[in-house]
């Protein structure tokens, strides 16, 4: 609090990215705990900070915004990059490593990525359909049920992935919930634009981005 915003804009590992800030880390990693850091080091430059992930796992995903923003792979390929970077970057570029992130909301924006002061670390050995799960749980407890979109909304999700963990949900229904303008699409379209509040328009979010990025985690959990 003594410092001034001169000294603040004399902080940061990119001119681009003055000034300072915190974050909390948690899950998979050795150090976990709150870090105030220069705005702009990478997400390699954090988990360093934070002992790396434990014993010596691979990472496999992060969530940048607690369950709010669902989880992002380790590798995000470009299939998966918004299309005015697969416009902008190389076309020999097949790939982003999350750990060259710069850690920047303006930065994160323009990935169409959640960046929070919460960070959770899963490492090679997480399940994350159980990680989902427990996240749609959460956002269904945490609902106050006045606006219907999100009360009923955070339902289905907490139903759709109890059934996912308990391998419910064959290879077709999965299909079809991925597809563009799909059930899930349409679910989440609806409670973002209608929910009252902003847990209901990042309920989605677990899910959605399970179903998006890790059909391997998804093939584990098949209806036989």
């Amino acid at each position: 609090m003594k410092d001034d915003s001169a000294w603040q804009q004399r902080h940061g590992a990119a001119p681009r990215f003055p000034g300072r800030r915190m974050f909390s880390i948690s899950g998979d990693v050795a150090r976990p705990g709150v870090y105030e850091v220069e705005n702009g080091i990478t997400v390699g430059e954090l988990l360093e900070l934070a002992g790396g992930l434990v014993d010596g796992q691979a990472l496999k995903a992060i969530a940048f915004s607690g369950p709010s923003g669902g989880f992002t792979p380790a590798v995000l390929p470009r299939a998966a990059w918004p299309r005015k970077l697969q416009k902008l970057l190389p076309a020999e570029l097949a790939a982003i490593d999350l750990r060259d992130l710069q850690m920047h909301i303006n930065y994160f924006r323009a990935w169409d990525l959640m960046l929070g002061a919460g960070i959770v670390v899963y490492g090679a050995s997480a399940d994350l359909v159980d990680q989902a799960r427990a996240c749609q749980r959460f956002f269904q407890s945490e609902s106050c049920g006045k606006c219907v979109p999100c009360r009923i909304g955070s339902m289905k999700l907490a139903e759709l992935s109890d059934d996912l963990a308990a391998g419910r949900l064959s290879r077709e229904r999965i299909a079809e919930l991925q597809a563009p303008g799909g059930p899930l699409a349409d679910l989440a379209f609806t409670m973002a634009s209608t929910a009252i509040c902003g847990l209901g328009t990042v309920a989605p979010n677990p899910l959605a981005t399970l179903l998006r990025h890790f059909p391997t985690e998804l093939s584990r959990n098949l209806k036989p």
